[in-house]
């Protein structure tokens, strides 16, 4: 799977499982089963895809909650086409 705008701009390449742009709004999260990553609608990569899920728990401000692949959340925020971590992976459940 991948992500095309509607000029015909690759956003994501297709070489991905999963491409889903209703997790978070105006993003893209792409990648395989449990290896997850989020880019812009640009195809700015904000989050390689190493995590296990991302979850949008804000939209203004944008918060994104994102699972290491040990299972454990930390907070993110998305700032233009950058995301930054806001606590550890420290949190069971978002």
């Amino acid at each position: 799977a991948g992500l095309v705008n509607t000029v015909g701009r690759i956003i994501v390449p297709f070489k991905y499982e999963v491409v889903d742009v209703s997790r978070v709004a105006m993003h893209a999260a792409f990648g395989f089963r449990d290896q997850l990553g989020l880019a812009d609608l640009t195809g700015k990569v904000l989050l390689e895809p190493i995590y296990q899920d991302i979850r949008e728990i804000s939209a203004s401000p944008a918060l994104v909650a994102v699972k290491n692949q040990e299972g454990k959340v930390a907070i993110a925020a998305l700032e233009g086409s950058t995301a930054r971590f806001l606590s550890e992976f420290k949190y069971d459940y978002a």
